[in-house]
């Protein structure tokens, strides 16, 4: 019965030890979302990328956000959804994350900043 009992205690307080910091920028044609949830076992990241500008939206872009990028087509909505990475190296919460997007010969650095919660 006290297995149990420090099983369950240990299960419940190892899930309060996770982490979720939300980055954000926007510039004069994209708006960047980056989210990490830090704990112990397998951190993971998402998050997206949308174009917010006036002219058309753009096929294809290339992206760097922090270590992730890729060359990738945005949906009709102008929007871009990273797929989770677990087990990802994450940056530290006061890191400010810079975020690259190349599209139509054209690029734009955004920096982005953790959330106020």
């Amino acid at each position: 019965m006290t297995f149990f009992f420090l099983l369950i205690c240990m299960l419940f307080l190892s899930a309060c030890s996770q982490e979720i910091i939300t980055f954000s920028g926007k510039s004069e044609n994209w708006d960047v979302q980056y989210e990490l949830l830090k704990d112990n076992t397998h951190p993971e990241t998402k998050g997206s990328i949308r174009f917010i500008g006036t002219e058309p939206i753009p096929e294809r872009i290339e992206f760097t956000i922090y270590d992730t990028s890729g060359n990738v087509h945005l949906d009709k909505n102008g929007v871009y959804i990273l797929g989770k990475c677990i087990g990802c190296h994450v940056p530290d919460a006061l890191t400010e994350i810079e975020a690259i997007i190349d599209w139509d010969n054209k690029s734009e650095t955004i920096f982005l900043e953790v959330e106020s919660k």
